[in-house]
């Protein structure tokens, strides 16, 4: 059984390398269909693709669980279940939390990341709003949308 209190040094490492020349942004989740990950990859790889900037989208699942299309995108990093020590370490490196989530019972990723100070791209629902103030709001449905925002956030 993996000790949870275990900072994984090598990926943290890996990420601090990748964040002198990306735009970091961070989505601690499971892979579930209410955590929103398809409109959110779609969103940030139309970005990527219109932007100029150096991004990259850090999800905690694991590679195969994305649709094949979508995997060894250069864009996106699908790291794992990681310790909590690990995901703590990445948002301190992660310039923003990016956390689509159609519904939630707390979202902890919310607290944790406003508590390190963290930019926050979160969806314009009630969650959310009891439990931190975003730093930019999108429309949870609207792909549209959340790549208007991953784009000005860029700016």
């Amino acid at each position: 059984k993996k000790n949870k209190n275990i900072v994984n040094q090598s990926l943290i490492n890996k990420i601090k390398e990748l964040s002198k020349n990306h735009i970091l942004f961070f989505y601690p989740s499971s892979f579930q269909p209410h955590k929103n990950h398809k409109i959110l990859i779609r969103a940030f790889l139309k970005c990527s693709l219109s932007s100029n900037k150096n991004i990259k989208l850090i999800l905690t699942i694991e590679e195969n669980q994305l649709p094949i299309k979508y995997r060894n995108n250069k864009h996106i990093s699908c790291i794992g279940i990681q310790s909590i020590n690990t995901i703590n370490e990445f948002y301190k490196i992660a310039d923003f939390l990016i956390f689509p989530s159609l519904n939630e019972s707390l979202g902890l990723p919310l607290i944790e990341a406003s508590f390190y100070k963290l930019p926050i791209i979160a969806p314009n629902l009630d969650y959310v709003y009891e439990v931190c103030k975003p730093n930019i709001i999108f429309d949870p449905y609207s792909e549209e949308d959340l790549f208007r925002k991953i784009l000005g956030s860029t700016i």
